[in-house]
């Protein structure tokens, strides 16, 4: 019921873009930055809490402290893959938040075989296109900023000019994949109707709205809403953890994140322009996306085991 009413909300957000006009360029990067303030930031803010929860459940002693300094030392050593190999890092972040999305929105599937695992990535895979090489053109001017060097120009270049190519290629994969899941999963098949229905609904509103609302209500909206959904759930399974706490918790480890890149900001990023403060946003999303993929891949892996289990 959830996704209906996050797509209810999309197509209100389309109507209001395409006929109101109301969403002009300041004000869809104004609700971006909002978005990231009020749920972006704290879904990812949840990874501690989850990982406690988890050491739990594997009946193993969980330290912070341990884990702050792995969380960090995942996040540095992605930052600096991104930094010194920036074709290779770009790539990477593809990848993971790929299928990250995918197994986030693909949640309810038993996607743990290996077949499984390459539905998810082929739809997250979709949905990233849709987005970035859908709005090629919109893309371009925010890219520009970034001062690319040769290697770098060279590889936007390619993927801008295949665009085409690689979103059908990235469409038949998933679809292909897809049908084979359902073949393969007879289980699957009473919510494969709502399950293409659902895709196709997403798909059009990726499509229709501009480049940074579309990304807003994706990862805003449609993500971190269904990721802090599916985090509630695993947090409060078992009574560890109370709706309040959480949410206090939350709110905190979220202040302590936003407080860190405001320092960050104030370091030198203070006097960008709007579309180079919105990179300097995404790419400290993306150095977060890999010590982060591995804290929810493990907590997706134990709710789709308790599924299997009827718990």
């Amino acid at each position: 019921m959830m996704r209906t009413w996050l797509l209810l909300f999309g197509a209100a957000l389309l109507i209001g873009q395409q006929g109101l006009r109301v969403f002009t360029p300041e004000v869809q990067v104004g609700l971006f930055f909002l978005g990231v303030v009020l749920v972006g930031v704290p879904h990812g803010a949840a990874d501690l809490l989850v990982s406690t929860q988890q050491a739990r459940d594997a009946g193993r002693m969980f330290h912070t402290p341990k884990f702050l300094l792995g969380y960090v030392g995942r996040l540095l050593v992605f930052a600096a893959v991104l930094y010194f190999l920036p074709v290779l890092g770009s790539a990477l972040f593809i990848l993971f938040s790929a299928y990250h999305f995918g197994e986030t929105d693909l949640a309810k599937l038993r996607t743990e075989t290996l077949w499984g695992k390459f539905v998810v990535l082929n739809y997250g895979l979709v949905i990233l296109g849709i987005i970035l090489l859908g709005h090629a053109e919109e893309v371009e001017p925010i890219l520009a900023v970034l001062e690319a060097s040769p290697q770098q120009a060279l590889w936007l270049e390619w993927v801008i000019s295949s665009k085409l190519l690689l979103l059908g290629t990235s469409m038949v994969l998933f679809f292909g994949s897809a049908f084979a899941y359902f073949v393969l999963n007879p289980s699957s098949h009473a919510g494969g109707g709502d399950f293409i229905a659902r895709f196709a609904m997403l798909a059009l509103l990726l499509h229709f709205l501009p480049l940074v609302l579309g990304f807003t209500f994706y990862f805003i909206v449609w993500h971190s809403v269904l990721s802090l959904s599916n985090i509630l759930s695993y947090l409060r399974k078992d009574g560890l953890f109370s709706t309040q706490v959480i949410l206090g918790r939350v709110v905190f480890y979220s202040i302590l994140a936003l407080v860190g890149m405001a320092l960050l900001a104030a370091c030198g990023f203070v006097y960008l322009s709007t579309e180079a403060l919105m990179i300097s946003v995404i790419a400290g999303l993306a150095v977060l996306t890999a010590p982060h993929m591995g804290v929810m891949h493990e907590m997706y892996g134990r709710l789709r085991s308790q599924q299997s289990q009827g718990l």
